[in-house]
């Protein structure tokens, strides 16, 4: 009898993917799914059609994918069927992802679930060192309604406001945005894209991620010179109360370091449900 060790499926080649379509978001989806089945716990996957992916099939099956999120350094998530374990996959994984941020000139951050043992020991087997953890905080209870001294105009990005977008993440963060990702982003119409304007001019961006299942807000910036003033309590308040009427859960992530943010969250009504952990590869 074959056990699941004996898998028989032979390897495909490895596709790289600058955006995925929805046929292969669908395919990572059940690929960790399988494998949140089997380890217990969520992976840190950046599955989104403006992010890119390497990916390995067997068989015409994905077993297999990298997630590439682009930035400076570019973010991976390396993930392999339970079944197609310990034999290279993941180095063969890892080598297309290097491959891929040399061409880049980019460096490259391995993300890992901090309950991860396996990720753990894989970021140790190919020499990648620990740099940092992020948590990721789930909305237990909607922010109650306030007054604000200094109303701030929330409206919709459009593709004209890409470079802002970009620009207010960049400068809030200290790393340069791609503004073709953003665009493509807001082209795909999957998430919702805002700015945040004091009398005019934009000071603070955030994003919220709309796909199935948990709402993700992500790249929540204030310009630095704005910032302490209340103006990030305000924006993402009144986001949240928007989103708290889609019945689902609400997260975001933040870097377990950063006490102010971890405050604000907290004000906000998000606990921390897990940490994410961050291995910088060696050249």
């Amino acid at each position: 009898m074959r056990t699941d060790n004996d898998f028989p499926l032979p390897l495909d080649g490895v596709r790289y993917r600058e955006h995925l379509d929805a046929a292969e978001l669908k395919a990572i989806g059940a690929l960790a799914a399988r494998c949140r089945r089997a380890d217990g716990i969520d992976h840190p996957l950046h599955d989104e059609p403006e992010c890119s992916a390497i990916l390995q099939y067997a068989a015409g099956e994905l077993i297999g994918v990298a997630t590439l999120q682009h930035g400076a350094p570019i973010e991976a998530c390396i993930l392999v069927d339970p079944k197609m374990r310990r034999r290279d996959i993941g180095r063969r994984l890892y080598a297309a992802v290097l491959l891929e941020c040399q061409q880049r000139g980019s460096g490259l951050l391995l993300t890992v679930n901090d309950q991860s043992a396996s990720g753990r020991e894989f970021a140790a087997a190919v020499g990648a060192g620990y740099e940092f953890s992020e948590y990721r905080m789930e909305l237990v209870e909607a922010p109650r309604q306030s007054t604000w001294p200094v109303n701030i105009d929330i409206r919709d990005v459009g593709v004209a406001d890409a470079a802002t977008f970009a620009e207010i993440s960049a400068a809030a963060f200290g790393e340069p945005r791609a503004v073709t990702r953003i665009e493509a982003g807001i082209r795909a119409g999957r998430h919702r894209y805002y700015l945040g304007l004091l009398d005019g001019a934009a000071i603070a961006c955030i994003r919220v991620n709309m796909d199935d299942g948990p709402i993700y807000v992500t790249s929540f910036a204030v310009r630095p010179e704005h910032q302490g003033r209340g103006y990030g309590r305000q924006i993402l308040t009144r986001v949240v109360r928007t989103l708290a009427s889609e019945d689902r859960p609400i997260m975001i992530e933040v870097a377990t370091n950063n006490q102010n943010a971890l405050h604000l969250y907290r004000s906000c009504g998000f606990q921390i449900r897990v940490a994410f952990a961050y291995y910088r590869a060696r050249p």
